[in-house]
């Protein structure tokens, strides 16, 4: 995200208080938790998605990023038939329908 500042990933634009610095954490950790530990069956943390003060957009993207190799690697090596080894709460789905 080139030509964005904190200020500005911050930044409420719609009522429900979502923002570009939440979006991108939230991104993060929606892979890292359904792709990586629920369908892949990785012991990986999972980081909160909340906004703290001293987050950067930098920061956020960075770890994005970092995430996407993993996931890709899982992806490329998946059925869309298997289902994912955990869902908690949740009911069973494939990893088409994860």
């Amino acid at each position: 995200m080139t030509g964005l500042d904190d200020d500005a990933a911050r930044r409420e634009f719609v009522g429900s208080g979502t923002t570009l610095l939440w979006l991108t954490k939230h991104l993060a950790r929606a892979e890292l938790l359904w792709v990586l530990r629920r369908f892949a069956g990785s012991d990986v943390d999972i980081p909160d998605d909340a906004v703290h003060p001293r987050d950067t957009l930098a920061a956020a993207v960075r770890a994005y990023r970092n995430v996407w190799p993993r996931v890709d690697a899982v992806v490329a090596a998946a059925s869309l038939d298997r289902s994912c080894r955990e869902v908690g709460d949740e009911s069973p789905v494939t990893f088409g329908g994860c």
